[in-house]
């Protein structure tokens, strides 16, 4: 070493990092690969989506990286907004999806289509609700929001955003939006598909309101419980019929 230059010191150093950075490397994708499944599920649950977000105005695409579970709570912040929870003398019965702008709302609810029901929106707001008509075939009520008679008084409702169900897959990561009165939520995946009306899933915890929205983790709506003991839910593209501007 007393005789070595500094440039050649220096290219010595840089030798020794490279090496050591290799050699970590394989020690670590060999720990990995001897680990339990759990621990390697863990690491790959970290990180759920990779998006490239490009710059308006130029060439330069920024990646963002979301964790699952923030990813979890944009979803539920995202779905919140097109979400009711329909009442009947100030207690809650059913849960509905704004499915129009002008206020178009649907339910899966039987009994009360004839009742007198309000809906609860995000942030508490109370509206009266209309029955328009019921489906007997998917049991889904369809109610009008109170809206104004002139364009002065006219409301804009946040519609729900409604996923195309026909991309469902299995194992995929889903989130399950309760509660009548107050909200509640439960993570879960898609454990079967099921053609026709109704998805089937596996929860972590197998107990939820019979009336529960179903959401993907983009905060799109994939379905509402048809109240029914199967767990099953009718489907968005279902739900799609029911939607107008």
């Amino acid at each position: 070493m007393e005789h070595l230059t500094k440039q050649q010191i220096v290219l010595l150093t840089l030798l020794v990092g490279f090496v050591t950075s290799i050699a970590s490397s394989i020690v670590t994708v060999s720990l990995l690969d001897q680990s339990a499944p759990a621990v390697t599920q863990t690491i790959n649950r970290v990180v759920e989506r990779t998006i490239e977000k490009a710059t308006p105005g130029s060439n330069t695409k920024e990646t963002i990286i979301v964790k699952e579970d923030q990813a979890i709570v944009n979803a539920i912040a995202k779905a919140n907004k097109g979400i009711v929870r329909i009442q009947h003398y100030g207690k809650g019965v059913a849960l509905g999806l704004i499915v129009s702008n002008s206020g178009k709302i649907i339910a899966p609810t039987d009994v009360l289509y004839n009742a007198d029901v309000t809906a609860v929106f995000e942030g508490g707001n109370i509206t009266a609700l209309r029955p328009i008509s019921r489906d007997p075939i998917t049991g889904i009520s369809v109610f009008q929001a109170e809206q104004g008679i002139d364009q002065a008084s006219y409301r804009t409702y946040s519609s729900a955003a409604l996923a195309d169900t026909s991309l469902l897959k299995l194992g995929q990561s889903v989130v399950v939006v309760g509660g009548l009165e107050n909200p509640t939520v439960a993570s879960s995946i898609v454990s079967s598909l099921v053609k026709g009306n109704e998805v089937f899933i596996a929860l972590k915890d197998p107990s939820f309101d019979s009336q529960a929205i179903l959401v993907n983790l983009l905060g799109e709506v994939l379905g509402i419980r048809n109240g029914t003991p199967d767990n099953g839910f009718i489907l968005s593209n279902i739900i799609k019929t029911y939607a107008t501007p």
